[in-house]
């Protein structure tokens, strides 16, 4: 028969919960160990506690003795609870977490896997199981495994209802997976399924995301309304600097550049682009180096763009057809004759380039 713990264990429980509730977090800590000492064999107490303090650790961002502290007690969770437990699931979702945070990802999906499938084996289809999902697409977007995220977070939303607090971010993230998978199509209609919000950040990301899905479907005229009015919102709210108007400046750009918006680029708005990696602000088009497998991404000097390379080629997506590196017209076919590495629609788009072009052209070459 399994044992109680003492009343005054449950006491100091609650005493210790109320300070995590209210964010003190290290006197928290102190007293769910208390707590654990004295809970003797009521094994379910204690699992908690453990639980509350490995919560306590992941507040105060101890990401690495958080990961410790999973392991020196995973024994005594499967000794007392088995490797089948929903305690044991719990732990490895735990541990996933403080691996996600360290960007340790693939130790993160292994720990986070498994608790998925002991979560399905006990037909545990609560809050753990769906937040477990969640993570699991998570760790396939930062892995830039897009379609694996795409079907965890379908696998999410039918298990969330739409007031669920975790409903517009999983749509989020699903359209955005979508889109980089290239179905451009189901993203759209995906994006355009995300509820309004209150929180700036997030309705500035839902337009700059329809925004793109615009412009990949051929249509950006749609595009640059939704992109003119993300940037507004972000300029009242987030710093110049920001890498989201490194984004969404250039998309804007090249939507404007696709439908000939020539007022565009007769003001001075046209000159307001950023550097990819420095964030230098107010470039002209003509003194930018963009990047010649995207061409969404640009940048204020060949430096620049090398040190920006190894964040940027995750995220950089070739189009299937090579556009005009000055209008972004698609599927042109004529090359640089020296370097091969720059497309053009027209013998006048070349020579309009031919100033910036000329001091990449030779390196190139080389290549």
């Amino acid at each position: 028969m399994e044992k109680t713990a003492p009343a005054a264990a449950y006491v100091l429980y609650e005493k210790a919960r109320a300070l995590f509730y209210e964010k003190k977090y290290p006197e928290a800590a102190i007293l769910f160990e208390e707590t654990q000492e004295k809970a003797d064999c009521d094994f379910e107490l204690r699992a908690r506690c453990v639980r509350d303090l490995l919560a306590c650790t992941y507040a105060m961002a101890h990401f690495q003795e958080g990961i410790e502290l999973c392991t020196s007690i995973e024994p005594a969770f499967l000794e007392t609870f088995g490797k089948k437990s929903l305690w044991y699931a719990r732990l490895q979702h735990i541990r996933a977490r403080f691996f996600m945070k360290l960007k340790e990802f693939r130790k993160a999906l292994a720990a986070v896997e498994q608790s998925c499938r002991i979560f399905e084996k006990l037909q545990e289809k609560g809050k753990d199981y769906v937040d477990a999902l969640f993570d699991m697409s998570t760790i396939f977007f930062e892995l830039r495994k897009w379609r694996d995220c795409a079907n965890y977070c379908k696998g999410v939303l039918k298990l969330l209802d739409e007031r669920d607090k975790k409903y517009v971010p999983v749509l989020t993230v699903l359209a955005v997976a979508l889109r980089q998978a290239g179905d451009f199509a189901e993203g759209f209609k995906i994006q355009k399924q995300v509820p309004s919000s209150d929180d700036h950040a997030t309705v500035a990301k839902s337009l700059g995301n329809m925004a793109i899905l615009y412009v990949r479907l051929k249509t950006p005229r749609d595009a640059v309304p939704l992109l003119v009015e993300a940037i507004s919102i972000l300029e009242k709210n987030l710093p110049v600097g920001h890498p989201a108007f490194v984004t969404y400046l250039d998309w804007l750009a090249v939507a404007r550049r696709a439908v000939a918006d020539r007022d565009y680029m007769k003001s001075k708005a046209s000159t307001y682009r950023i550097c990819g990696n420095c964030e230098k602000v107010g470039l002209r088009v003509k003194e930018l180096f963009p990047c010649n497998q995207c061409w969404v991404r640009s940048y204020c000097s060949v430096e620049c763009q090398t040190a920006a390379w190894p964040e940027h080629q995750k995220i950089c997506q070739p189009g299937p057809e090579s556009p005009c590196v000055m209008c972004e017209k698609d599927g042109c076919t004529t090359r640089c004759s020296k370097c091969k590495k720059v497309t053009y629609c027209s013998k006048a788009c070349q020579i309009a380039d031919w100033k910036s072009h000329k001091v990449l052209c030779p390196k190139w070459a080389l290549e």
